[in-house]
């Protein structure tokens, strides 16, 4: 009897633990299930899409050739099922089934599985705010965020970014490109808390001001006015005006259905998982923004909700379920971003180190260890 393999999440963890599954045993039965239409694009370029920097929407989604993503690229050329506009309502441990949902209809139904992968990622973390249901207050997370941001960011209009995190700061400079008046307000004391001492970060601040973001660090939001749509974001430090608010203040790991399953939920708040990405159920491993990872200095669990970590963990959770052996025991978490000193008007400079700020992985001493926390994670890239 073939093995059945079900994956729950088709982004970077889930798309990868699918395609390394398959291909480590060819004569599995994989099946990758997503709630969303899009599959496997690129997040980390959501801000460039925004920005117009990269110009179609499938850019996003595409392999290094040219070639898309899509639900027929993983059948045809991966040798995986894909069931898309499709949601996992629970799981039965004893049974070994899936209970799902597939949108327009009126019944679930399940399918069984040998070995279950979730890749459930992550969500937004929605603060309850005075009047957050307001008009062109929006999230940036998945393709259909960004389309949308990309309709309503108008060229002389005023946007407000609450978070001071890497999202935060991408989206910023995204629609500082666009040609908007840009405001960013941070709770904490500083921006990119948890990523950069203040010290440097104070460069940053003072980068981003210099190219004229309104930056408020220190600063918590405390509701929004308007009529139908957002006008103004109210802080302890005053009101700012604003036709479009995104709220990138961090993100929260997708634990529902492992927690309703009876599966162990680390001191992080994500799922625990073992060096293999085994949950507490030998037979469901786990895998990107929904897990917890452990720190490679302070062997702490840690929450890192980063497209790179997501990758690595979602080909160890590829390969272990079939039957082979891979790790991935630890992260430096690392981190990357970058802000343009471009500015509407003039043109950008091709050279990555005159155009702005550049944050990269490799000068690791700059990036202080992740505290362990069980609150929710601060804005991460993808």
């Amino acid at each position: 009897m073939k093995l059945r393999i079900i994956v729950i999440g088709a982004n970077a963890a889930g798309a990868k633990a699918a395609s390394k599954a398959k291909r480590i045993n060819p004569h599995a039965e994989v099946t990758l299930i997503d709630r969303g239409s899009f599959i496997s694009y690129g997040a980390c370029g959501i801000p460039y899409f925004v920005s117009d920097t990269v110009g179609d929407m499938k850019e996003l989604m595409s392999t290094p050739v040219g070639v898309v993503r899509d639900a027929a690229f993983f059948r045809k050329v991966k040798g995986v099922e894909v069931i898309t506009g499709t949601e996992a309502l629970s799981i039965d441990r004893k049974a070994k089934t899936v209970e799902l949902f597939e949108k327009g209809s009126a019944t679930t139904y399940s399918l069984a599985y040998d070995r279950l992968v979730l890749a459930t990622g992550s969500s937004p973390l929605l603060p309850p705010l005075k009047n957050r249901e307001l008009g062109n207050i929006l999230t940036v997370k998945a393709i259909e965020d960004a389309v949308l941001l990309k309709e309503r960011a108008v060229a002389g209009k005023s946007a407000c970014i609450v978070g001071g995190g890497l999202i935060g700061l991408e989206t910023a400079e995204a629609l500082k490109q666009k040609g908007m008046k840009v405001s960013l307000v941070e709770m904490r004391g500083q921006l990119l808390p948890g990523v950069l001492d203040p010290e440097m970060a104070s460069l940053v601040e003072k980068h981003l001001r210099q190219n004229g973001v309104e930056v408020m660090t220190g600063c918590r939001v405390t509701g929004f006015e308007g009529a139908v749509g957002v006008a103004k974001v109210m802080t302890e430090g005053g009101e700012l005006p604003a036709d479009l608010v995104v709220l990138a203040p961090g993100v929260t790991p997708n634990t529902q259905l492992a927690a309703d399953a009876g599966l162990e939920i680390g001191p992080t708040g994500a799922i625990a998982v073992d060096s293999a990405m085994r949950t507490s159920d030998p037979a469901i491993y786990a895998c990107g923004d929904c897990c917890e990872t452990t720190h490679l200095v302070t062997g702490r669990k840690i929450y890192l909700p980063l497209g790179s970590t997501a990758n690595k963990q979602g080909r160890v959770a590829g390969i272990t379920p079939p039957g082979g052996r891979r790790h991935f025991r630890a992260s430096s978490a690392p981190a990357s971003s970058k802000s343009s000193a471009s500015m509407p008007g003039r043109p950008a400079s091709p050279s990555p180190r005159r155009a702005g700020t550049d944050m990269t992985s490799k000068p690791s001493s700059l990036l202080p260890p992740t505290r362990h926390t069980s609150s929710p994670a601060p804005s991460q890239s993808p």
